[in-house]
């Protein structure tokens, strides 16, 4: 399974951004029996843009076939793209590590996002 978590760094020991769309990075972790084989890290495309960055992060994640997002919230648009795209969203709120997230997922504990919050603009959530 390739999953893509919203990240503050760049390493799977380093905490995971809340933000989905204006995160600085997405970590692309690669589990096969949910075992983590490998981790790519790449710069959100989405992080940039003035509007849509939400939108555009979907957009990169779905070219890179991400099958999952572990991330702390999405905004509409977001959450309605990666659903249109049958790209699953789960909550890694809490934990504090992406491994620990990441583990979490492969064990069934993190929970699904169920709906959007509120959108923000500028450098808010998307």
């Amino acid at each position: 399974m390739k999953i893509a978590v919203s990240a503050a760094g760049t390493t799977i020991e380093d905490q995971m951004d809340e933000r989905f769309g204006r995160c600085p990075y997405f970590l692309l972790v690669e589990t096969v029996d949910g075992v983590i084989k490998d981790v790519i890290v790449t710069p959100n495309e989405g992080a940039i843009e003035g509007h849509g960055a939400g939108l555009k992060a979907v957009a990169q994640l779905g070219e890179l076939g991400v099958e999952a997002v572990i991330t702390g919230n999405l905004g509409p648009n977001a959450f309605n793209a990666l659903a249109q795209m049958h790209i699953s969203a789960y909550c890694g709120s809490g934990y504090a590590t992406i491994k620990a997230a990441v583990e979490a997922l492969q064990s069934g504990k993190l929970p699904e996002i169920s709906q959007s919050q509120q959108a923000h603009h500028g450098m808010g959530v998307n």
